[in-house]
């Protein structure tokens, strides 16, 4: 999910909206990652079927697409007088519920994967617990955030937003380093 930082008004588009618009890719660019390696991508096999590549494909390019313009309304619909807060605009609400879909996809791929692939269950039952939470973590963090004042909301959450984008990153490198060796491919 993007920083939840409201923009000033006063400045210009290009001084604004790359920010915005990178931090979206990069933080779904995780999601996709973590979705290609919940099918198996990399972990239990080299490829994934034509029909699987294709519903990635799909799921990818609308969530993309989906970032990008919500960044670009959240940019251009942004009033001062009214809005504060990120998560409580329409952008925001769309966002939360792009992170829920992408649970779901997430929760469907890693059942399918090891329901196939029993040998990798251990490593997937992990998987899945973790970055579950992971996913989870941000919808949740919006609703602590309600509680913090007003003026200070859209600071905690994006702190809390690039912590928890750091901390998957560093348990996604733990899970793969084994006894000392790369164990993505055991």
């Amino acid at each position: 999910m993007a920083a939840p930082l409201l923009v000033p008004h006063d400045c210009a588009p290009a001084d604004v909206l790359p920010p915005l618009l990178h931090s979206s890719c990069h933080s779904y660019s995780y999601s996709y990652s973590l979705t290609l390696l919940a099918k198996g991508w990399t972990i239990v096999r080299r490829k994934i079927s034509g029909s699987g590549r294709v519903k990635v494909a799909i799921y990818i390019t609308f969530f993309l697409q989906a970032s990008i313009s919500l960044q670009i309304w959240r940019f251009y619909g942004f009033n001062p007088a009214t809005e504060m807060y990120f998560y409580t605009t329409t952008p925001g609400i769309v966002m939360i519920f792009l992170r829920v879909y992408a649970t779901m996809w997430f929760w469907y791929a890693c059942y399918t994967t090891m329901h196939n692939y029993s040998r990798k269950a251990h490593f997937y039952r992990k998987f899945l617990v973790i970055f579950t939470l992971w996913f989870v973590a941000i919808p949740v963090m919006i609703l602590v955030t309600n509680s913090v004042a007003a003026t200070s909301r859209s600071g905690f959450m994006s702190t809390w937003e690039l912590v928890l984008l750091g901390v998957g990153q560093f348990i996604l490198l733990a899970m793969y380093v084994k006894r000392g060796r790369c164990c993505c491919c055991c």
